[in-house]
């Protein structure tokens, strides 16, 4: 079914942060999709210290994901990433990585809705920093519409605990907008375990960075003509967040625009800085908080007054007197915003220090990973049509 482009840009996907709250369809049109977002989820429970263990297991996972990016990259390409570091390994192929389990994603802030493969209403976390959807083995089951491709799939998370299983394609529709067929890895195992509704995880990545051997759902909504335009805005906060499919959130205003190169895979910004240091960075809806390669977070840290830095865990982290934030200036291109006091800090430690938003942790890319601290600050329209993201103040 092919929309029309004034029914199209209204697409919205209404993204509610809290924990584990059903959805009242009744109260929604047709046009809107309810997400959730599980909150505090790096933390002690019911404390706001913050719970190293998990930050540990959210930091493997980013380094895992994009483990498996720079790999699909060379495969679809025959080329090396031009962003992957000198002593890049893969991930799964690392000692010492057997503690990363499947079911630590559990842990993770991560924006997730409903989406529609076959008519089965299956919950997936939205990741920019990702290319495919993968879901877990009970919320699928192929029907009618669906095709098994003769295609597999294979995902590390650690040193011997994987996602696998076969690629199909079936019918697919998110927020009234629909393609008559898009890609799904259908995973043999549940990858994703807990309390929290999520069952899989959709890419919003360029197609490069695809290891199904089939385009984004969102390129088979552009290819089944269902989208006015091929722009999708995020506005992620702590109260209520949208999605916006198919243009520019009328929310965002006039963003400012900045290039990015689609050759890359990623949502890349060349141009930019933190706190004074220059660096690249990739929008990554899919990451808590603001990765950084040690050498660059250190760099951050030594910026900004007052901020000490300390290690966990094989992490670095910078730790502030929570009456004396530090103001954190992120740049890119012709954009220019600081952190919000509430995105500064994502916790504190046992002494009640408050603990900075970058991290310090080599993931294989010589780039920094600007994750939720950095997005619930701003309206971000992420524009296949032009190739670039643009940036509004929330």
């Amino acid at each position: 079914m092919k929309l029309t482009a004034s029914f199209a840009a209204l697409a919205t996907v209404l993204l509610s942060a809290v924990t584990l709250a059903a959805p009242n369809p009744a109260s929604l049109n047709q046009n809107t999709i309810p997400l959730n977002k599980k909150r505090d989820a790096l933390l002690v429970p019911g404390t706001n210290e913050v719970d190293f263990t998990k930050v540990r297991a959210h930091l493997d996972h980013v380094k895992a994901k994009y483990s498996d990016n720079l790999q699909a990259f060379k495969s679809n390409t025959g080329n090396t990433h031009p962003l992957q570091s000198k002593t890049f390994e893969p991930f799964s192929k690392r000692a010492g990585t057997g503690s990363v389990s499947l079911t630590d994603i559990q842990n993770e802030e991560l924006w997730s809705g409903p989406v529609k493969f076959g008519g089965q209403t299956i919950y997936v976390d939205f990741d920019t920093g990702s290319a495919d959807v993968i879901v877990n083995h009970n919320s699928y089951t192929p029907g009618p519409t669906a095709k098994n491709t003769g295609r597999t799939f294979r995902t590390a998370y650690g040193d011997g605990t994987t996602a696998s299983g076969p690629v199909y394609t079936d019918t697919f529709s998110i927020g009234g907008l629909s393609a008559s067929s898009a890609a799904l890895g259908w995973s043999s195992n549940q990858f994703l375990t807990g309390e929290s509704p999520n069952n899989g995880i959709a890419g919003m990545s360029y197609p490069s960075l695809a290891t199904l051997g089939y385009p984004p759902f969102f390129d088979t909504l552009s290819k089944a003509g269902a989208l006015a335009k091929n722009v999708f805005t995020f506005t992620l906060s702590k109260g209520t967040s949208t999605l916006y499919l198919g243009g520019v959130d009328p929310k965002a205003g006039t963003p400012t625009y900045v290039n990015v190169d689609s050759s890359q895979g990623f949502w890349t910004i060349d141009s930019g800085s933190i706190a004074g240091v220059s660096t690249g960075s990739i929008q990554d809806t899919g990451t808590t908080v603001i990765v950084a390669p040690t050498n660059t977070a250190q760099s951050i840290f030594a910026n900004l007054p007052g901020v000490t830095q300390f290690q966990q865990d094989g992490a670095y982290y910078g730790a502030y007197n929570c009456n004396s934030p530090p103001k954190v200036t992120i740049k890119l291109g012709g954009y220019s915003q600081a952190l919000s006091s509430a995105t500064t800090s994502f916790g504190t430690t046992n002494d009640g220090q408050c603990v900075l938003s970058v991290v310090g942790e080599d993931i294989g890319l010589d780039s920094v990973i600007l994750g939720d601290s950095w997005l619930q600050n701003v309206h971000a329209v992420f524009d296949r049509d032009s190739n670039r993201v643009g940036f509004s103040r929330q």
